[in-house]
């Protein structure tokens, strides 16, 4: 998490003259963990007005690198939010990325790597024993 949060001061200091990143919006939800570069890659938004086109973005420079149309709003009946599906599958570029979504804002950082589970699961294993300590009946 500290390594996306220095990843996203450093784009933000060296941007581009005039590049601006729309606020972060809590309706765009992807997996930040990652993805893997030659997997399925699909971000849930629940904001009834995405209606169009979606762009994935390298944080270091704002450069679009891939995008779409997003799917048809589909009920979900757990929530009762209206879900539209982006995927973007087709990026197979590795770094880091955000998705842009037009008139609703911007999804959280991710990374798309060969080894973002690993990554993972060492940050687990490394404070496993002490939430299993504290998880623990006294």
């Amino acid at each position: 998490m500290i390594r996306v949060a220095a990843a996203s001061a450093l784009a933000l200091l060296f941007a581009p003259a005039g590049a601006s990143r729309s606020a972060v919006s809590e309706a765009i939800k992807v997996d930040q963990v990652g993805y893997l570069p030659t997997r399925p890659k699909l971000a849930m938004v629940t904001d009834a007005r995405a209606t169009g086109a979606f762009r994935v973005r390298r944080v270091r420079d704002g450069a679009e690198v891939a995008g779409g149309a997003l799917g048809p709003a589909q009920s979900d009946p757990d929530t009762g939010d209206t879900v539209r599906v982006a995927d973007f599958s087709t990026l197979t570029e590795t770094g880091a990325f955000y998705l842009d979504v037009p008139g609703v804002g911007t999804s959280d950082e991710f990374d798309v790597a060969p080894d973002v589970y690993a990554r993972a699961f060492r940050e687990q294993i490394s404070i496993g024993p002490l939430a299993l300590e504290r998880s623990q009946p006294r």
